[in-house]
């Protein structure tokens, strides 16, 4: 089967996670693979090295799309132009997809049914719309059904967890399906955790506490370190590790914030050393604390995290509530509150047979209900159901 994933081109985190471990499964089973990118960016050198990848030039979404009817009563002659604009791109998408045709695409949620979804119905070529995001309780009504009219576009809808099509189920007219993220496999890298700690002149008994990703606000990191400060004003021995890297000017400016906050509150007592490797990561860092303020769907970090033998602490909205189902797994706790997570943190420093306990329930956990080795034929099925659907089966 020839596989086509319709991406942005500059992913990080979790969703460059998903891809780059999902299309090396389908490659190792002989499919072979096709990148559409709207534009180039980070992820970029990872898909050519996977596979043919071609540039579509389509610009940010807050370029196109949503905001047309907002120029026509801003701007009368800009909208035309834009609609000109839009109209070349569809032509410029539909060559592309006919010179590179795919048995079917996986794209990247509303962002591939707004661009290329006319063009797969057009030329008869299946899109799975993939929701990586929970789509927010608090969005009127309005721009619900204007989201899930992009998405209706495709001919299936697949979540990486349940919440995720559960929250936009109501308003979508296609088929829905679930397929759950999985984490790549690889052991905590105990040599870097050892020299990590002499790095930072760390014993044994100091407990490292770490998050790491896309440093965005979303994600909450700030929450986490008032966390580890309420712990030290408890006496208690412990060290913050943030790890990951900005990508946008905004973010960047959040790192900064970060910063100055942990310089506030933990003095010495906090490391950003940039972007890591899972494997190192995870062999410097005692427990995980996912801090997301909203409600994420299902995220690669915590998957990582269990399957590490890592002690969780998440928060109790979304995709980690689909994760760790029992205090046998983790923990999970309302999210924006500082002291409620250094409490759950507390306990697990202070119980070591509990810690000992969720380092050996969890990677169980992932093994019975994420297996990596299945994650592609969950996708192959879902590829098999969209061409059912585009035929009219």
């Amino acid at each position: 089967m020839k596989i086509g994933f319709h991406l942005r081109g500059d992913e990080g985190g979790g969703v460059r996670s998903v891809v780059t471990t999902l299309s090396e499964q389908l490659a190792s089973m002989g499919h072979e693979l096709v990148f559409f990118c709207d534009r180039e960016g980070k992820f970029l050198p990872d898909a050519q090295a996977l596979g043919e990848t071609h540039v579509l030039g389509l610009p940010a979404p807050g370029d196109l799309g949503m905001t047309i009817f907002g120029r026509l009563i801003a701007s009368p002659m800009g909208y035309f132009r834009q609609k000109i604009t839009a109209r070349k791109m569809r032509s410029q998408i539909d060559r592309m997809l006919l010179a590179n045709r795919p048995d079917c695409i996986m794209g990247n949620s509303n962002q591939s049914a707004r661009m290329i979804g006319d063009s797969c119905r057009r030329l008869g070529i299946p899109l799975i719309s993939c929701l990586h995001g929970i789509w927010p309780y608090e969005h009127s009504r309005l721009r619900s059904k204007l989201f899930a009219s992009y998405l209706n576009k495709s001919h299936r809808v697949v979540g990486v967890c349940k919440r995720a099509v559960d929250s936009l189920e109501r308003f979508l007219k296609v088929p829905t399906g679930v397929v759950y993220n999985r984490a790549p496999e690889y052991a905590p890298n105990a040599a870097f955790g050892e020299a990590f700690r002499a790095e930072h002149n760390l014993p044994e008994k100091t407990t490292i506490i770490g998050q790491f990703g896309r440093l965005d606000p979303p994600k909450g990191y700030h929450i986490l370190i008032d966390a580890v400060g309420k712990l030290l004003s408890e006496g208690k021995d412990v060290f913050c590790v943030i790890g990951g890297c900005p990508y946008t000017p905004e973010e960047e400016a959040y790192v900064e914030t970060l910063k100055a906050q942990a310089a506030d509150v933990l003095g010495d007592r906090c490391a950003f050393p940039g972007y890591m490797s899972g494997a190192d990561f995870f062999g410097a860092i005692d427990i995980f604390a996912h801090t997301y303020l909203g409600e994420e769907g299902l995220s690669i970090a915590i998957l990582e995290a269990i399957q590490a033998g890592k002690p969780v602490v998440a928060v109790n909205k979304g995709g980690p509530c689909e994760i760790i189902t029992s205090e046998d797994e983790g923990l999970l706790i309302p999210s924006g509150d500082p002291e409620i997570l250094a409490g759950a943190l507390k306990r697990i420093i202070d119980d070591p047979a509990y810690s000992r306990k969720l380092s050996a329930a969890g990677p169980r956990r992932i093994s019975e209900a994420f297996e990596l080795s299945l994650w592609a034929d969950d996708w192959l099925r879902e590829f098999d159901a969209a061409i059912k659907e585009a035929s009219g089966e």
